[in-house]
């Protein structure tokens, strides 16, 4: 007799079930989480520093959408480095490997290696197209933690929109390429700029 009852009652409780699952996802969805906009904000330069904010390209504005995006000259007497720094929390696409990037952009990854951060780590990059070579610096940071792990982001942004926000703050990809595409000393510059690799 309960057999039959289940089964009677089978189509009621799946569409109960389905219904569930859709308010639910539409809470989840509509939910706004905090983002990381008042970490792209300017970033105290010590004396001898400066920093000027560069507008982004019109192509770079329009493939961004709704995530927030900055870019900084960052200079003193020693160096110039051009500083990105993207929130993806309004558009997750926007975040992604900058490898697809360099490539998309006719440059060849031809090393890589780890860089220690104060509070973690950050992934160089030697570039290659035709004859030039550039390095690259990157690292996703939710200003506790860092990494070179496009993969972890994408875990790191997912778990904290399934647990609404309480797995931590928004990670952000702070990407710093020279200025005059030249090699630099990256653990120099990363000791001149500490409030960078905050961020």
């Amino acid at each position: 007799m309960e057999a039959g009852a289940v089964k009677k009652n089978m189509p009621k409780l799946s569409c109960a079930l389905a219904g569930l699952v859709v308010l639910a996802s539409l809470a989840w969805k509509l939910t706004p989480l905090p983002d990381a906009r008042a970490r792209l904000g300017i970033v105290a330069a010590s004396q001898g520093q400066r920093l000027r904010v560069l507008p982004l390209a019109p192509w770079e504005l329009e493939y961004f959408g709704k995530a927030q995006a900055t870019r900084w000259l960052a200079s003193d007497n020693i160096s110039a480095m051009v500083v990105t720094v993207v929130d993806g929390s309004g558009n997750r696409g926007a975040v992604h490997d900058p490898g697809f990037c360099f490539r998309g952009a006719g440059w060849s990854v031809v090393d890589e290696s780890e860089m220690i951060l104060p509070h973690g780590t950050a992934k160089r990059v030697l570039l290659r197209r035709e004859k030039e070579d550039m390095e690259a610096l990157y690292w996703f940071s939710d200003g506790q933690h860092a990494h070179g792990s496009a993969v972890r982001y994408w875990i790191d942004a997912t778990v904290r929109r399934l647990t609404l926000g309480t797995s931590g703050a928004e990670p952000v990809l702070v990407l710093v390429v020279p200025a005059q595409r030249v090699s630099g000393d990256w653990s120099e510059w990363l000791r001149r700029w500490p409030a960078l690799t905050r961020l």
